[in-house]
């Protein structure tokens, strides 16, 4: 409302004052129930703070869970051990991407909460504040719009009422409203009761004041229609006899349940729907805390689903339910066998392993248990994965020129000279006796396959952690890793 229409309202609202002594005022007391209410739906907005506010958290535990988890993966010499903290670290970053996909859901609902609370809230205030300055106007005998049935109030300002001020400083995210005044039923103090009171020569208010055409009075109607005001929480009905007017509070201290209203056909019903829908949603996430996540996402299925989906694609593992067996295996393994409190004893053995970190220029050795701050902790990530590639490339390196060597040393057969100076057994490796008696003789076996050729054959899949650990294939399993 323009500071001109407020200045019209209260012109009108003072020449009625002066005229008429025998009409009925606003109970203070229903008002500031009103504003009570009013208070509560302005501080909507400090809920959806504290909505982000946890997500925030479940997002930020999830980035330190997934980073411990990694690192513990890479620092970790078991196989197994291994593949269950990275499918760990997996499942830890899955639960960020949830909780940041919930940012798509809170948004609308916090929107419409937060938007129309507040804008509630200010219609509340707002015709409160004029009511009061109204009151303010008349100095002295007969005629106010707002007090009990014998005295104006005594109100200095609309904070006075329990109405919540026309600029709000600061907030802190909240949990929820109050629940006592905004109960699972409705709200608790707006009963319905008329919220006038009348008392001839002592009160009138040119809201509530009906008229022949008079152009002196607010309303130029002897009986006008009732008036819905500040949103819908209060109805005017004007009148041209004395104490036939009246205002009331719209009863909304009951028919919500468990905090809806079914079919709401108002706004206050809309509001209050509006407010639960944002105070219930529930933010998702694994956990508030690094430790929370890891640990749930340890015991729960997330990481679980992960590492058997990767082996369920390896070939000793298409059997129906292969997988899943092998994959709770190692998790009880990592866990010793535990059969309850898993997530927690995998999780204390996470943050158990030692792993080189970035501290400044320094590197520095230390259990995952000893936290680091965020940036130190992705210094540290890179550190490992750097280290791990100079092994890897060292040993590559390594056993390419091992490859070679072998490979330079089995290319060719033996000559005729040198299978003929062979005797006894060394006639062998490319080389083999012929003839009887005097005219035997170590000569070249031209049926005899390369060593490369028969290592080839020998690649047999071994298990070598037990029935239901992580098979790999013996022979070639470094090469099949470090050589590209």
């Amino acid at each position: 409302m323009s500071l001109t229409a407020l200045a019209k309202l209260l012109v009108f609202t003072t020449a009625v004052l002066q005229t008429e002594a025998s009409h009925s005022a606003i109970n203070e007391a229903k008002v500031t129930a009103l504003c009570t209410v009013a208070n509560q739906l302005s501080k909507t907005g400090e809920v959806a703070a504290y909505k982000y506010k946890q997500l925030k958290e479940a997002a930020l535990a999830s980035v330190q869970a997934a980073a411990v988890a990694h690192q513990a993966a890479a620092s970790t010499d078991d196989f197994n051990t291994s593949m269950l903290y990275k499918a760990i670290a997996l499942g830890a970053e899955k639960c960020l991407e949830d909780t940041l996909n919930d940012i798509t859901t809170l948004t609308p609902l916090a929107i419409k909460a937060v938007t129309n609370g507040a804008k509630t809230a200010g219609h509340i205030a707002e015709l409160t504040e004029l009511l009061r300055k109204a009151t303010k106007m008349k100095s002295g005998g007969a005629g106010y719009c707002l007090g009990s049935a014998t005295t104006a109030t005594e109100a200095n300002s609309v904070t006075d009422l329990s109405c919540p001020p026309e600029f709000i400083e600061a907030a802190q995210p909240a949990e929820s409203l109050d629940k006592t005044i905004l109960t699972a039923g409705g709200y608790s103090n707006l009963d319905g009761e008329a919220t006038f009171d009348s008392n001839t020569g002592q009160t009138s208010c040119g809201f509530l004041i009906g008229s022949n055409g008079n152009a002196a009075n607010f309303w130029m109607a002897q009986t006008p229609p009732a008036q819905s005001v500040m949103a819908g929480f209060m109805t005017l009905k004007p009148h041209n006899s004395a104490n036939s007017e009246k205002a009331t509070l719209t009863k909304l201290n009951a028919g919500a349940e468990a905090g809806k209203f079914s079919s709401p056909d108002s706004t206050p019903k809309k509001v209050f729907n509006a407010i639960t829908d944002l105070t219930t949603h529930s933010v998702p996430g694994c956990g508030r805390t690094a430790d929370e996540v890891l640990a749930q996402v340890a015991e729960g299925n997330s990481a679980l689903e992960i590492l058997t989906d990767v082996l369920a694609s390896q070939p000793n593992y298409k059997a129906e339910g292969a997988a899943m067996v092998a994959a709770k295996a190692i998790r009880k393994t990592a866990a010793e066998g535990a059969d309850s409190g898993i997530g927690e004893k995998i999780k204390d053995k996470i943050k158990q392993a030692r792993t080189e970190r970035l501290e400044g220029a320094q590197v520095t050795t230390k259990q995952l248990k000893d936290a680091q701050q965020p940036q130190g902790a992705r210094r540290s990530l890179l550190l490992s994965h750097l280290n791990k590639r100079q092994q890897l490339a060292k040993l590559a390196s390594q056993l390419t020129a091992e490859k070679s060597k072998h490979q330079s040393a089995s290319t060719q057969l033996p000559n005729a000279d040198a299978c003929k100076s062979k005797t006894g057994d060394d006639c062998k490796d490319g080389c083999k006796w012929e003839g009887t008696g005097e005219n035997k003789q170590c000569v070249v076996d031209k049926d005899y396959k390369l060593k490369q050729e028969e290592g080839a054959k020998d690649n047999k899949v071994t298990n070598t952690t037990g029935s239901n650990s992580f098979l790999i294939n013996k022979a070639p399993l470094l090469l099949a890793f470090l050589i590209p």
